[in-house]
């Protein structure tokens, strides 16, 4: 069941990094404005780096997951770290880790976000390869995301407009 349970958390945690990527890639104007709004260089070729690790990480954890999943999660803790330093110093800028699809103040619930990602890389380490998952690693994975989303939906991460505007 493990290695079920690991492999489907691999594959959660590609989808995330690919819509991040395409998002970005989506709206690469909004991605530069967004960067200089966190005080971050807003330059093309960071936000060639933003992508070229997310789709690589995209692509590695369906590929080596075990392997990839360290990167991700050194990567999420990275993003982490920075953005939390930001709001330190009072930088209240709109995250828009997942571009205009979903901006959103980095705050509270974003890092808690950010560590159930990491939490789902952590599970993916535990698989060299990707398996097809047992009944009941689909339920434990189905049971989970469930009251993930509950998480996201009352902490009110998840409740976006039509325009991309958070409805806080």
């Amino acid at each position: 069941m493990l290695a079920g349970l690991a492999s489907i958390a691999a594959v959660l945690l590609a989808v995330v990094f690919a819509f991040a990527a395409f998002a970005k890639l989506r709206d690469p104007a909004g991605t530069r404005a967004g960067l200089a709004e966190l005080g971050l260089p807003a330059t093309g070729v960071l936000l060639g780096l933003l992508v070229a690790t997310e789709l690589s990480l995209t692509l590695s954890l369906l590929l080596a997951p075990g392997t990839a999943a360290i990167g991700a999660v050194a990567v999420l803790v990275v993003f982490s770290l920075v953005l939390a330093e930001l709001r330190s110093r009072g930088n209240r800028a709109p995250c828009r880790c997942f571009g205009e699809i979903a901006p959103t103040t980095a705050g509270r619930p974003e890092q808690v976000r950010n560590g159930l990602l990491v939490g789902l890389g952590l599970l993916a380490t535990q698989v060299d390869r990707l398996v097809w998952p047992g009944a009941l690693a689909v339920i434990v994975a189905v049971v989970g995301l469930g009251a993930a989303a509950v998480w996201w939906r009352r902490s009110g991460v998840g409740n976006v407009d039509g325009t991309g505007q958070t409805l806080r």
